[in-house]
């Protein structure tokens, strides 16, 4: 039922935008081949976000993705995380609505996809509630500079997916940090960070 549920879902308005949740599609994981640690799943299996951050951050041996981590736990809140099967498309999916984390249980959980997911839980309420806010009119100029460059990431898909995959996706960041945005002298990678943090 769930994974009809997904299918059903995976679309987007005629802005170009999801309509309700927000998935990750396997596709566009990075680092299958390295799971979060057994702690880290536990915790997320028994609800409990937070924790679980705090742990994967000790864990990682990725100092930026044990920031990024640490940061988040800060801000994860009441959020709820499940584990369903969701299909063979989606690894993980945030929706709004519920402010619930779903991520796939026949999919190896990566430290992209707890990233990205949390990432959402904290920023898409701010973004689609206060457009106009200082931070959100900040990072959606850098993503309005970028997105025709870089059609192939899905962090091109969406305001949305660009905040949760230019702070979760090495490789997009990579990618981030090669582009200038017009009238600037900071990389378009080092500007989002810094907008990001005003959110």
């Amino acid at each position: 039922e769930l994974r009809k549920f997904f299918d059903d879902q995976f679309t987007y308005d005629e802005s170009g935008r999801l309509t309700e949740l927000m998935p990750l599609p396997i596709e566009y994981v990075v680092g299958l081949d390295y799971p979060v640690d057994p702690d880290t799943l536990t915790m997320l299996e028994d609800n409990n976000l937070g924790d679980a951050l705090r742990q994967y951050a000790r864990a990682t041996p990725n100092p930026k993705f044990s920031a990024m981590a640490k940061a988040l736990a800060r801000v994860a809140g009441n959020t709820r995380v499940v584990f369903a099967d969701v299909g063979d498309r989606v690894a993980g999916a945030f929706d709004p609505n519920t402010n619930i984390i779903v991520f796939n249980q026949n999919v190896p959980l990566t430290g992209h996809t707890l990233l990205h997911e949390t990432l959402h839980a904290a920023t898409s309420a701010t973004i689609e509630n206060q457009p106009g806010a200082a931070s959100v009119r900040a990072i959606d100029n850098i993503y309005k500079e970028v997105r025709d460059i870089m059609p192939s990431y899905y962090g091109s898909s969406s305001l949305l997916e660009f905040v949760a995959e230019a702070f979760s996706n090495p490789k997009f960041q990579q990618q981030l940090a090669q582009l200038q945005v017009k009238g600037k002298y900071e990389n378009a990678y080092e500007q989002f960070k810094r907008a990001l943090a005003r959110m």
